[in-house]
Parts: C-alpha cells; sequence; structure tokens
C-alpha cells in the first residue's frame, strides 16, 4: 500500500446551547478537497456537512478542508462534560473497505426528529436523513490509509438515548 504525503480532510467545530465545543471530521479524496476548494457551496464535501448538519441541533460555528501531513496525526478533542440537556448522541460504527478496520464516529446532540429509530437502533434503510448522510459518507468519506469506508450501524448513545 503507498501512503500519500498528504492526507485531505473536513471538519467542522459545533457549539451546543450550553457553550460546549464539539468538532467531527472526514477524511477526503483529492478530487473533493480540489472541487470544495473551486467552489464551497456545492459539490459532495458540502452536501456531506449539510446532511451531518440536517442530524444535529447544535450550531455549526466553523468549517473547514484542508491538507494534513500523512505522519501528523491529532486526537480530535470532544468535550469533557455530558451535563447539556441534549446529551444523546449518535454513534455511528463503521469499517475500512480494504483492512476492514473498524471506526468510530460521534454526532453530538442527535436531532431526534431527523431518523426513525427502535431500542437504540437508527434505521438507516428509511428514508430520512440519516439515510441521506449515510449514503453520502460512504461516497465521500476515506479511512486514515486512504481507502473507502462503509457505515453498518448507527445508534443513539448517551443520556436521554431512549428511542
Amino acid at each position: 500500500m503507498t501512503v500519500p504525503l498528504f492526507r485531505y480532510v473536513a471538519s467542522i467545530t459545533l457549539q451546543d446551547h450550553a457553550g460546549k465545543i464539539a468538532r467531527t471530521f472526514w477524511y477526503i479524496s483529492a478530487a473533493d478537497y480540489a472541487a470544495y476548494a473551486a467552489d464551497y457551496t456545492t459539490g459532495s464535501v458540502r452536501v456531506l456537512i449539510d446532511d451531518y448538519m440536517a442530524l444535529t441541533l447544535d450550531n455549526k460555528i466553523t468549517e473547514t478542508v484542508s491538507t494534513e501531513a500523512y505522519q501528523v496525526i491529532a486526537p480530535v478533542p470532544f468535550p469533557t462534560s455530558e451535563n447539556a440537556v441534549n446529551s444523546a448522541k449518535l454513534e455511528v460504527l463503521g469499517r475500512d473497505n480494504v483492512t476492514g478496520k473498524a471506526f468510530k464516529q460521534e454526532i453530538p446532540a442527535r436531532n431526534g426528529a431527523a431518523y426513525v429509530s427502535t431500542r437504540g437502533l437508527v434505521d438507516i434503510t428509511s428514508a430520512g436523513a440519516a439515510k441521506t448522510y449515510i449514503t453520502k459518507r460512504n461516497a465521500v468519506a476515506l479511512s486514515e490509509d486512504n481507502n473507502a469506508t462503509t457505515v453498518v450501524q448507527v445508534r443513539v448513545i448517551g443520556k436521554g438515548s431512549q428511542a
């Protein structure tokens, strides 16, 4: 496997009603990076971010698409306090299509009106914001190893997570 010198990252920073900051990111292809750089109002990355935002009640405060040196790997800082009124989250679970390595992504302050769930599992096959986001994520987001990824399950987790 050839490791790219750079990888491309789309990220957003969110703030909830209590002022907590959360960040999330996706690895994207060079082509998607170039398309976003040319016109950030359209394209796959725009749809991915907009679909993600449909699943949360938090406010987006920053949005960036950038290159990252492959050797520079820093963890994404998540909020340390779970005292927000709406602290239930969506946990997106998936795998790297080549290596099989599992990944997990959290969507904070989940918007319960944007999806259907039963006993804490989100129905990722029914029409709606969750299916739209997963379809776009599977098409655009890459693993750390620059491989395609597939979402296999979405769960509701945290306080107030009753489906």
